[in-house]
């Protein structure tokens, strides 16, 4: 197998990032909602859980991508075909971004809008 091209690895690279920003984001509303319980209210707690969930879904979607990366040499091939999950091949690389483009931002959404609109505990 031929190596990698430069837009596959520069991919890798920007996919291991974002896994490793939504594990980060993860750990931190986590830490937020079990330490801060006290200060936390339930809106923001739900709202918290809602965050995590679709961070989950993004970082599924992103090892969905990188994981396929070395079974491909260059970027056309690989985003033409459907990437393989636990033997099966549900999507292309470009709805798995999609959903873990989507995800993010909806997470983000809700933790904003949580934070900005979530009753205040003293």
């Amino acid at each position: 197998m031929e190596a990698p091209s430069d837009q596959l690895k520069l991919l890798s690279d920007y996919t291991l990032f974002h896994i490793g920003m939504y594990t980060t984001l993860i750990a931190a509303l986590t830490s937020m909602a079990h330490f801060g319980h006290k200060r936390v209210s339930d809106g923001l707690r739900i709202c918290i859980a809602a965050t995590v969930v679709c961070f989950v879904i993004a970082g599924a979607a992103g090892g969905a991508i990188a994981s396929n990366i070395p079974n491909y040499a260059n970027f056309s091939t690989y985003a033409a075909d459907h990437l393989n999950v636990f033997g099966v091949r549900p999507f292309t690389y470009w709805i798995w971004a999609h959903i873990e483009h989507g995800a993010f931002w909806l997470g983000l959404w809700i933790s904003v809008l949580g934070l900005l609109f979530a009753e205040r505990k003293p």
